[in-house]
C-alpha cells in the first residue's frame, strides 16, 4: 500500500469485503495492514474456495451482479482475469499469455442480498474484471455503508462491452462518494493508460 494512502489506516476497519478476491493474498494483505477482524470474500472461481477458507475468510462462491440467477464464467489462462465478460483485441495484444480456456456456470447474486453482515467503519475492494458497474447497481445499500472503496477501472475496454471509469465513477459519485486518489495505474505499450485502481471515500 503506498504512502500517499496511509491515511486509509485511520479508519479503523471492522469489515473488509473483497469483491473478486481470487486466492485471498490480496484480502489477506490488507487485513493484516489494517488489522481487520472480518473478511467476506466474494469469488466464482471454485479453486479459489479452498484458498480463501484456508486464510480464515468467510467465503461465498459466486459472482456478483445486478440481479439473481446463473450466468457463464470464463476462465482464462491468467487466473485473475477470469471474468463474465469475453477479452478484447486490446487485452490480448498487450497481454498475449492471456487466453480463454474454458466457460463455466456459475450463481449470481446481488450484493445487497448480504446487506445483514455488514460491519463499520466497512473497506470494500472490488476487482472484477469488468463487471463493477453491475455489481455497483446491485449493491447500492451495502457499498452506501462503505467509509472507502478499492476499485480497478478501466480508461480502454479489456473486456467486451464493459464499462469504463465514467460510468463506474457516475454510480460512485451518486451514492456520496468523492475521488480520492490513485493507488495503481497501468500504461500500455504505447504510453495510453489501461486501467488504475482508485481510491473512493464517502464525503
Amino acid at each position: 500500500m503506498n504512502a500517499d494512502i496511509k491515511f486509509l489506516k485511520k479508519q479503523n476497519f471492522k469489515m473488509l469485503i473483497d469483491i473478486g478476491a481470487n486466492n485471498g493474498d490480496y484480502a489477506l494483505h490488507l487485513k493484516n495492514l489494517f488489522k481487520i477482524p472480518n473478511v467476506l470474500c466474494f469469488e466464482p472461481l471454485p479453486h479459489c474456495s479452498a484458498p480463501l477458507k484456508e486464510k480464515g475468510f468467510e467465503v461465498f462462491s459466486l459472482a456478483l451482479s445486478s440481479f439473481k440467477g446463473h450466468g457463464e464464467f470464463i476462465i482464462n489462462s491468467y487466473d485473475a482475469a477470469s471474468s463474465l465478460y469475453s477479452l478484447t483485441e486490446i487485452t490480448t495484444s498487450e497481454w498475449p499469455e492471456v487466453s480463454e480456456q474454458e466457460v463455466i456456470h456459475v450463481n449470481l447474486d446481488c450484493l445487497d442480498n448480504y446487506l445483514e453482515k455488514i460491519k463499520t467503519p466497512l473497506l470494500i475492494k472490488i476487482d472484477a474484471q469488468g463487471a463493477e458497474a453491475e455489481i455497483i447497481d446491485g449493491g447500492n445499500k451495502v457499498l452506501s455503508e462503505a467509509s472507502v472503496i478499492l476499485i480497478e477501472c478501466c480508461f480502454v475496454p479489456l473486456y467486451k462491452n464493459q464499462p469504463l471509469f465514467h460510468e463506474i465513477h457516475y454510480r460512485l459519485s451518486k451514492l456520496d462518494f468523492i475521488f480520492a486518489g490513485i493507488k495503481m495505474q497501468y500504461v500500455g505499450k504505447d504510453g495510453m493508460p489501461l486501467f488504475a485502481h482508485l481510491i473512493y471515500t464517502q464525503l
